[in-house]
């Protein structure tokens, strides 16, 4: 009842914040802390009620059931709705199988119930976009929102991306359901099974029970597009919600486990595999939520350089689970400028499409973001500056004294005008050592062969952008 009385609440304060104008983000600093105080925690529960949704997998198994009644390989022939009864803003009731409102026992599949599903989903994510840009907004008390509430909205990220938009781009959420069908006796009849025939009950003779079967993935897969739609509905608002986490992890201190937790769910939107099957413009949708999850892992790349050894290991499983097929290999969009422009030929690019726009894979662009978002000012400290004044003071003295301190001064200045790289050389010795060691695996170990392609591909997009003065990290 809480949920339900504050959504009304949520959607208010979600209109009153401009998406495009991002001045308004801090006007939350002038309202009075009181008001922040109660409105925080309605906009937790919003958050932990959506944490607890999965429509791709609550629809599947509405799809299921409906399935077994059609089939008739439910025992008592009970009720079941179809999923476009489950999830119809206004429940409509038709067919022999049609249920009832009420009867079926849980609220999840009920007709309409997939609706409210989603609405409780859709007011998770608008409560989260909210306390996101309370958070990032300069002047707010950190006290005002709990941990709890980052946590809560640190497990939505991960809930939706993993199981839900994954899934509808990647046309994977039947996969869930067993692959082959199988038939298989009741136990009663396995028992009588070994039984001599004049030693069989009459029932077993004269009433066998019906065989049970799995659903088929492939009606499995199509019915479920009556749930991916709307689920690809909430990219826009998602990738604003992934845009505030951003600006509230540059801004503020995060506790390590939900940094990992975060890091992650944004690394995962990489294994999209973008499916035409479902939407004709899943590669769009899949591209702007990968490119809002890459820089929310850069930003906590750059944020905390304590655990830039971890991501950087955490790439290489990732590399094992990253879409092989040539149309969802490349779809990084390379940005030029117009000087860049020139320097590469875009009719005879290899990586260019149709449209003459160029790509790379995504898993090059996070690397190369990260390895530059690494580079710092080089640093002087007052001795140096203090030490070579004296020394051009010298200079002026003893013409001697100067050639002979040529050499150490000029290395000097090269020290300190790569000062500011050494944590980007850091990077790359650590993931080249790591793809080699990798790639040389001979033997038991294996390896080698699933790696070298990936090698292959990587050199490829490195070679492709290393003149483009976008990716000097190339």
């Amino acid at each position: 009842s809480g949920v339900r009385s504050s959504s009304e609440i949520v959607n208010k304060s979600s209109t009153m914040i401009d998406l495009k104008n991002k001045n308004m983000v801090g006007n939350w600093a002038k309202l009075d802390g009181d008001l922040l105080a109660s409105l925080t925690p309605m906009l937790q529960e919003h958050v932990v009620s959506a944490v607890a949704v999965d429509l791709v997998g609550e629809g599947r198994d509405v799809i299921s059931k409906y399935m077994e009644a059609s089939s008739h390989l439910i025992e008592n022939g009970g009720p079941a709705i179809s999923i476009h009864q489950w999830m119809m803003q206004v429940a409509r009731y038709s067919g022999p199988n049609s249920a009832p409102l009420g009867s079926l026992g849980g609220a999840k599949v009920e007709p309409g119930a997939g609706y409210r599903r989603l609405q409780i989903l859709c007011s998770g994510l608008q409560s989260a976009y909210i306390l996101f840009s309370i958070m990032a907004s300069p002047g707010i008390d950190r006290r005002a929102v709990e941990d709890d509430t980052i946590e809560a909205c640190v497990n939505l990220i991960k809930n939706h991306i993993q199981k839900h938009i994954i899934p509808s781009l990647s046309n994977t959420g039947h996969l869930g359901v067993a692959s082959s069908t199988s038939s298989s006796k009741p136990p009663q009849d396995q028992d009588d099974e070994y039984l001599h025939p004049e030693m069989m009950s009459p029932m077993s003779k004269k009433t066998p029970m019906p065989r049970r079967s799995t659903p088929n993935r492939n009606d499995v897969a199509k019915s479920l597009k009556a749930v991916y739609g709307p689920i690809l509905s909430t990219i826009g608002l998602f990738g604003t919600i992934l845009e505030s986490a951003e600006t509230f992890i540059i801004t503020n201190e995060m506790d390590d486990r939900l940094l990992f937790t975060v890091c992650a769910a944004s690394l995962s939107s990489l294994t999209i595999d973008s499916s035409t099957a479902v939407r004709a413009d899943t590669a769009s949708l899949a591209s702007l939520v990968q490119v809002s999850a890459m820089n929310l892992a850069v930003a906590i790349f750059r944020r905390y350089p304590r655990h830039r050894s971890i991501i950087t290991e955490d790439l290489f499983p990732l590399m094992l689970k990253l879409p092989t097929s040539k149309r969802s290999l490349r779809t990084y969009l390379v940005r030029k400028s117009h000087g860049s422009t020139e320097m590469t030929n875009i009719k005879h690019s290899p990586y260019a499409n149709t449209s003459g726009h160029e790509y790379i894979q995504p898993i090059t662009a996070l690397l190369l973001l990260s390895i530059q978002t690494c580079v710092t000012m080089p640093f002087q400290s007052d001795e140096d500056i203090t030490e070579e004044g004296n020394a051009d003071g010298g200079a002026e003295g003893s013409g001697s004294d100067s050639n002979q301190f040529d050499g150490e001064e000029n290395k000097n200045s090269k020290a300190n005008d790569t000062s500011g790289l050494d944590a980007c050389a850091a990077v790359c010795n650590q993931f080249t050592s790591q793809m080699l060691q990798r790639c040389s695996r001979k033997g038991e170990e294996g390896g080698a062969s699933e790696f070298r392609p990936i090698l292959h591909n990587l050199i490829d997009d490195l070679l492709f952008v290393r003149q483009l003065p976008e990716y000097p990290s190339a």
